[in-house]
């Protein structure tokens, strides 16, 4: 290892004088003559324990060391947008995850927009439970309250409540959305409510 240092000495300083150190040599030009030139071994040495020359660097401390140019790289990689078979890739459920919503046909027994707020309609919806639900809905704009009394739309019914604008919601309607505007989405004809969905 002595040797090894020496030789190493010019291409490595920082390294090979923690190697030196450990061994207990100090690199010159008689040791040099002695070990290199005379093909001669070190006489007596003690040798000292060192922290790791060359420690594993980790996956994480990888990442924060890329250069200029690789940094540049990853960021417009991460510009680029997604495309839709990206995205539901990247969402993609197992069946039970599905199976968790409860999905009910809710008809709607009362409905009045919300003061104040240009997008909620509050509605009490019958999902065939002891109680209606107070569902607040953010379709005011393509739909009248009174043309959605005793009409019946698919409801999200084991979604945790919220408040919104200070009242609970409790549930939430399904809806598709596209240039064309906003439509509830409902069943062919009219169901039980509280009918699931599956």
């Amino acid at each position: 290892m002595a040797k090894v240092s020496i030789m190493l000495e010019s291409v490595m300083p920082e390294k090979i004088s923690k190697i030196a150190e450990s061994l207990g040599i100090t690199i010159n030009t008689d040791l040099y003559n002695e070990l290199i030139v005379n093909k001669g071994i070190l006489k007596s040495t003690t040798i000292t324990k060192i922290d790791a020359l060359f420690p594993r660097i980790e996956e994480e401390l990888l990442e924060t060391k890329v250069t200029k140019e690789d940094n540049k790289k990853e960021i417009s990689k991460k510009k680029e947008p997604k495309t839709v078979e990206d995205t539901e890739e990247d969402n993609l459920i197992t069946i039970d995850k599905f199976f968790e919503t409860s999905l009910k046909i809710g008809t709607i027994v009362e409905a009045v927009e919300v003061p104040k707020s240009k997008k909620l309609l509050k509605l009490q919806v019958d999902v065939g439970e002891d109680k209606n639900r107070q569902i607040l809905a953010g379709i005011k704009e393509f739909y009248n309250a009174e043309d959605l009394i005793n009409t019946q739309a698919c409801v999200v019914s084991n979604l945790k409540p919220a408040k919104l604008m200070g009242m609970l919601s409790e549930g939430m309607l399904l809806a598709a959305k596209d240039e064309n505007g906003l439509h509830l989405i409902r069943p062919e004809s009219n169901k039980k409510a509280g009918t699931k969905v599956s």
